[in-house]
């Protein structure tokens, strides 16, 4: 990744290969006038403003947060994956929901590092569970069922993005039922080809494997959260 020198004084002369990033974003004293900044809404239409503080290594880079509607005991946001220049970041929040007081839902931002032709930018990816709408219809039918995968997306742990090209990204949840080894799911999103996760079904044998069910159990995607420049 390069970066454009005139919008970025506030970095060293030289950047660094890699970066290493702080999962936790911090809230309080969002920098003004930050060259880094970018913004969008979420699914129910809150500005969210984010900055990014790079720092030479083994110092954390830092996420910087500003989101006025995201103020209540269950509002969360953080940082889950990262590839060459591009960031995906998760931020939940209960809505009402027919039968229940609230749920969470779970919006996906990338957060794009900018360069000599184009400043930094946030985009909001559509949730695995649908629009906003979509999601409180689940609860309307019926049909919304909790389960242990949902915990597990929680803390971002089965959900990674690829940075493919300077204009193309694509995001991937692994589904792995503990108690029924064939039910093995992909979701996918590319939003280049497609609006709409994808459900894939790889073909895992783990029967015929030395890594066993046993294996791919404790599997997160987090590990040490990097940010390389192509």
């Amino acid at each position: 990744m390069t970066m454009d020198r005139a919008a970025t004084s506030c970095f060293p002369s030289s950047l660094p290969d890699w970066v290493i990033i702080d999962r936790y974003v911090f809230r309080d004293s969002f920098p003004t006038g930050e060259p880094t900044e970018a913004s969008c809404t979420n699914s129910r239409g809150d500005e969210v403003r984010v900055c990014f503080q790079l720092r030479e290594p083994p110092r954390p880079s830092r996420f910087y947060l500003c989101w006025p509607g995201g103020k209540g005991e269950f509002d969360r946001f953080f940082v889950i994956s990262a590839h060459r220049d591009a960031v995906l970041l998760q931020m939940i929040y209960p809505i009402p929901v027919h039968g229940r007081e609230f749920a969470d839902l779970y919006d996906y931002f990338l957060y794009t590092a900018g360069d000599g032709s184009r400043r930094p930018s946030l985009e909001r990816f559509p949730s695995v569970d649908g629009t906003m709408a979509e999601f409180q219809a689940l609860f309307r039918a019926g049909e919304f069922v909790y389960t242990r995968q949902r915990l597990r997306r929680l803390d971002g742990l089965d959900m990674g993005v690829l940075r493919r090209g300077r204009d193309d990204s694509a995001l991937a949840e692994l589904q792995i039922d503990r108690f029924a080894e064939d039910q093995v799911e992909l979701h996918v999103l590319c939003p280049s080809s497609s609006g709409r996760w994808q459900v894939r079904h790889p073909m895992i044998d783990f029967r015929d494997s030395e890594l066993d069910l046993d294996f791919w159990r404790p599997w997160c995607s987090i590990g040490a959260l990097t940010l390389s420049w192509p």
